[in-house]
């Protein structure tokens, strides 16, 4: 996401997701020295984000990741920047 350092958090990793061919992937994790997409906006018209994080509460104990979350609804809720 633009302007956004790394985001670190406590949460379970989602690996070999498949997000179709026109979305922009906005983050990613490491597996194995494989980088595996866990965030993206879906192409086509509309705002449609895709976030694979937040699987347990203590995602949410990270600074970084909270910051991603509020990006994230502002620009669903029509803000303005890219996701």
């Amino acid at each position: 996401m633009a302007g956004l350092a790394a985001v670190e958090a406590f949460d379970e990793r989602y690996c070999r997701l498949r997000p179709e061919p026109d979305a922009r992937v906005l983050l990613t994790t490491e597996h194995d020295g494989v980088r595996h997409p866990v965030g993206w906006q879906a192409g086509g018209p509309g705002r449609v984000l895709y976030d694979g994080l937040g699987h347990d509460v203590r995602s949410y104990e990270s600074a970084s990741r909270r910051d991603l979350l509020r990006r994230e609804v502002t620009w669903l809720l029509g803000g303005r920047g890219r996701a």
